[in-house]
């Protein structure tokens, strides 16, 4: 990576290692802010446009300003893009932060920061899967927090892993609301497949996800129908495969929900046909590349 990283912090740059928030920030107390996360295909930004729309309608949501406009944003980001991606190998992409809090007394804070994708912690999931549990802990209400405020506040995500993990090594929290549907999980949505038909749980349940989004465009160029639905624990069981969908790793199948199988406990082939047309879409081999940047972040 580029010598000394760097960030965007309360209208100015600074090298990465000295942005910081004051400990008095409503963030920090309370907890107030709103987040983006975005990845590159080639150092150019992916679905930035779609990204900071997010932003802007969970902020004024969240009663959380935005101390510059849309487009100071997107120049912001493109700029400490350039910076970062400056000595990253070509074949290596990154990973964006975008945040906004409340600030300190009337005084909002916004960052941007970026460093190389953590490759290694997906690289093997796009050919081995990766399983899911669903932890004790029920999703947010929207009535208390609506799913479409992406928030820094992640507390009950953070217990929600940690309790899934515990029930089975390594696996990530599927959230169930109170009428025991299917939401999401920490990082990503839910699809479940039958035939030709991808599902995937009302949007009314989940946070409106970009690369839901994009996948629903891309399954209709591929026929595939997609409808959203009242999903619960036994349809994803009983599907013929599952994957979720998420900004970083766009696409990775899930094999086992609540330590059971599905199907037959492998990535399935809608799985492989909708990563190669991803990857077709944006120009790059999006499993290879992560194998490539996991081997370059281990020899380094």
């Amino acid at each position: 990576m580029h010598a000394e990283s760097i960030a965007w912090l309360n209208g100015r740059f600074l090298p990465l290692k000295d942005a910081s928030l004051s400990v008095f920030d409503a963030g920090v107390t309370s907890g107030a802010s709103v987040t983006e996360r975005l990845r590159t295909f080639r150092h150019q930004p992916f679905l930035l446009d779609e990204h900071l729309d997010r932003l802007c309608a969970a902020a004024n949501a969240a009663f959380v300003p935005l101390r510059e406009p849309t487009e100071g944003m997107r120049s912001i980001i493109h700029h400490v893009v350039e910076g970062n991606a400056a000595n990253l190998p070509t074949e290596h992409d990154l990973a964006i932060s975008v945040f906004a809090t409340d600030g300190v007394a009337g005084e909002p804070s916004l960052c941007v920061h970026a460093a190389p994708i953590s490759a290694p912690q997906y690289a093997n999931s796009y050919e081995l899967g990766i399983a899911l549990t669903t932890p004790n802990l029920l999703a947010m209400p929207g009535d208390v927090l609506s799913p479409q405020i992406k928030t820094r506040s992640r507390l009950h995500w953070h217990i929600a892993d940690r309790q899934a993990d515990r029930i089975e090594t390594g696996s990530k929290a599927l959230l169930v609301d109170r009428e025991n549907y299917i939401t999401e999980t920490s990082t990503g949505n839910v699809f479940i497949v039958r035939g030709r038909q991808l599902m995937t749980p009302r949007r009314t349940r989940t946070l409106h996800g970009i690369s839901q989004a994009y996948m629903m465009r891309l399954a209709a160029d591929l026929t595939l129908s997609v409808a959203e639905a009242d999903l619960r624990v036994d349809d994803v069981l009983s599907s013929d495969e599952a994957f979720v969908t998420s900004s970083i790793y766009c696409v990775l199948p899930v094999v086992r929900l609540n330590q059971g199988r599905i199907a037959d406990g492998k990535p399935g082939g809608v799985f492989r046909e909708v990563l190669a047309a991803w990857s077709e879409r944006v120009g790059v081999d999006i499993a290879g590349q992560m194998w490539r940047m996991a081997e370059i972040s281990e020899a380094t």
